[in-house]
């Protein structure tokens, strides 16, 4: 894997709070912040795919619809 150095502007005190939480899990802040990106991003594509599925093997129906079936 190929990495790149970058930048960021962060508030002070969630600069400490971040560094707190990857000394107690023994992890560098950098991986600690790499490790939060990559579990967010899965979430994003997680969440894509869901939509994704959701949209192409079921009909799209309104919330009084579905409070009449469903409800």
């Amino acid at each position: 894997m190929s990495t790149a150095t970058t930048s960021i502007r962060i508030d002070k005190e969630l600069l400490k709070r971040g560094k707190e939480e990857a000394d107690f899990n023994g992890i560098s802040f950098n991986a600690f912040v790499c490790n939060l990106i990559a579990e967010h991003l899965q979430d994003i594509e997680d969440y894509h795919e869901c939509v994704r599925v959701t949209k192409e093997n079921s009909p799209i129906i309104s919330r009084e619809e579905m409070l009449r079936k469903y409800g």
